[in-house]
């Protein structure tokens, strides 16, 4: 049998197989939540005009060299410009937040600093020291790069590709991925098959499409038959349980008859049959293991960034594929059989982690109870009180 591959060997060999989704382009009300393709620039800048950023009079000059009184010859609101010929240094006109600054106009006084009277300004109370006045490009100049190859299209970038007049993007197709449990035990036996909601809503949070593909029994010929008709709708296909070396998990003799696998065994815990490989010419698979915990991290930890991949996302390290880890401090021992790397599940509250109880791989309680994992190196013994670890964010490690 071949040795398990370490952590970040693993994550290299997942990464190495990923290759490009086709692409397409459409209407940028529908994107959000894809990734781009190609880089997307502004047609426009923001703002697309010099704008007044508080309610007050557009006047000539600033406030220390206006000479009192000045005539109000107009009002410029949001959305409705002064029509008026450019201001001369003796006129004002009243302004919105957000309207358009007339021509010939240098400056905002605030409201609350005039004095007027019979439609003229007549005195000012104070001098503000900065002019209000919101300058064209002044947020995003026109050209400018709003989001780059293999960016999401999030909420706030999808904001600035409308404001700056983007009206369709180049972006990847979204990942199809069947999802598909194994095992004689579920069902009717009396276990239930919580492996597949879980790693579906994971999927789909993720941003993929997600086919449902049931629960298969233990038997090779619909095992396979399964998988290969899997292979033909799917981008990826992943089971989970059937990984391991047990009489009746088929998975592995399956994978090799159908296409080939790339790796069987990881040294990480939970995870340890973790399986990569592909069916056919286009399907990419993960088997993963039986036990929920196990499920969930290696789906995590593995798939996720594989799906990063293939929609444009580059890594400059293996371990890049994860997100940053917060170093922060173990509030009560952790403890750990040195061999493996170990994702622990923890909850950080006040910037400390706390245990969430037996790390043993059935139980979804102290899974439910977790918002993070904490990764103790394969030669580690336990964290003691005190002692700093790498800490991944649910928030973060499951943010598509």
């Amino acid at each position: 049998m071949t040795s398990a591959l370490s952590l970040e060997h693993a994550l290299a060999a997942v990464i190495e197989a990923a290759r490009l989704l086709p692409t397409e382009t459409a209407e940028i009300d529908t994107v959000g939540g894809r990734y781009c393709s190609e880089s997307i620039s502004a047609l426009r800048p923001t703002p697309p005009f010099d704008v007044s950023a508080m309610d007050g009079y557009a006047v000539a000059a600033t406030p220390a060299a206006l000479r009192l009184p000045l005539r109000i010859v107009g009002q410029a609101l949001a959305g409705h410009p002064y029509a008026g010929e450019a201001i001369r240094a003796d006129e004002a006109v009243r302004i919105t937040t957000g309207g358009t600054m007339p021509a010939g106009a240098q400056w905002v006084v605030m409201q609350e600093n005039v004095e007027r009277q019979a439609g003229q300004i007549v005195a000012l109370r104070g001098a503000n020291a900065e002019s209000f006045v919101r300058e064209r490009g002044s947020d995003t100049p026109d050209g400018a790069t709003i989001a780059t190859r293999g960016q999401r299209l999030d909420a706030v970038t999808l904001a600035r590709c409308v404001a700056h007049g983007v009206t369709r993007a180049c972006v990847f197709q979204r990942p199809v991925v069947t999802v598909l449990s194994t095992g004689d035990e579920l069902g009717a036996a009396g276990i239930a098959d919580s492996n597949r909601p879980m790693l579906m809503q994971l999927l789909r949070d993720s941003g993929a499409t997600v086919r449902d593909g049931g629960t298969l029994p233990d038997d090779y010929e619909t095992i396979a038959e399964a998988l290969r008709e899997s292979a033909q709708h799917s981008d990826v296909v992943l089971t989970s349980g059937g990984v391991s070396v047990g009489d009746a998990d088929y998975l592995g003799a399956v994978l090799q008859s159908l296409g080939q696998m790339h790796f069987c065994r990881v040294a990480v815990k939970p995870g340890k049959p973790f399986t990569q490989g592909k069916i056919g010419d286009r399907a990419h698979y993960f088997g993963l293991p039986g036990n929920p915990v196990s499920a969930m991290v290696t789906c995590a930890v593995f798939v996720l960034p594989y799906l990063r991949a293939i929609q444009g996302r580059h890594y400059q390290s293996a371990m890049d594929a994860l997100p940053a880890p917060w170093p922060l401090p173990a509030a009560e021992a952790l403890p750990k059989q040195a061999g493996r790397a170990e994702f622990q599940r923890v909850r950080v509250e006040r910037g400390q982690l706390y245990a969430c109880g037996a790390q043993d791989s059935h139980r979804l309680a102290s899974l439910a109870q977790a918002n993070a994992l904490a990764l103790l190196a394969p030669e580690s013994t336990g964290a003691k009180v005190g002692d700093i670890l790498p800490v991944y964010l649910f928030s973060e490690l499951l943010a598509p």
